[in-house]
């Protein structure tokens, strides 16, 4: 069953807690993106019949509807990435390399371990390439310490 849609954060605490906005709106993004594509929040099976008019459709037109909505989702990865352990450097390898490097990614600090750093969960740069990316905090969490970044990349169409 699709969840509900979520709503996105109150902007009310902007301009007092910069910070913990951008990680509400991060975290946001996320559960949209999760609600919306990976839980069909925004067009359930049943709902999608309704976008198909049998009277026009056609196996061939069915088919190309299909492969259009498959390549869309190979357009987007997801997973996690950390830093830690005496660097400041953590690589996210993409399941299903991207044609080029031109993607939007979004990071958000999901977790530590131990006690890191105050710094270690900001992200200073992000090196893209086809294969995936390097991200770098602005301070090494600290040699036993580490952060862990939920990443989603999304290419967009041409």
């Amino acid at each position: 069953m699709a969840s509900e849609i979520p709503q996105p954060p109150n902007q009310s605490n902007y301009e007092t807690d910069l910070e913990g906005y951008v990680r509400a709106l991060s975290e946001w993004t996320w559960a949209f993106y999760r609600s919306a594509i990976l839980e069909g929040g925004l067009v359930t099976p049943t709902a999608a019949q309704d976008l198909v008019d049998p009277g026009i459709a056609t196996a061939e037109t069915a088919q190309t509807t299909a492969n259009e909505n498959v390549a869309r989702l190979d357009n987007i990865q997801s997973g996690q990435v950390t830093v830690g352990f005496g660097d400041v450097v953590g690589t996210a390898t993409f399941n299903n390399e991207f044609d080029d490097a031109t993607y939007d990614i979004n990071v958000t600090p999901v977790s530590d371990l131990g006690g890191p750093a105050e710094g270690s969960n900001r992200v200073k740069t992000i090196a893209k390439t086809a294969a995936g990316f390097t991200l770098t905090v602005e301070v090494d969490p600290g040699g036993a310490d580490a952060v862990t970044f939920d990443y989603i990349a999304i290419l967009q169409p041409s």
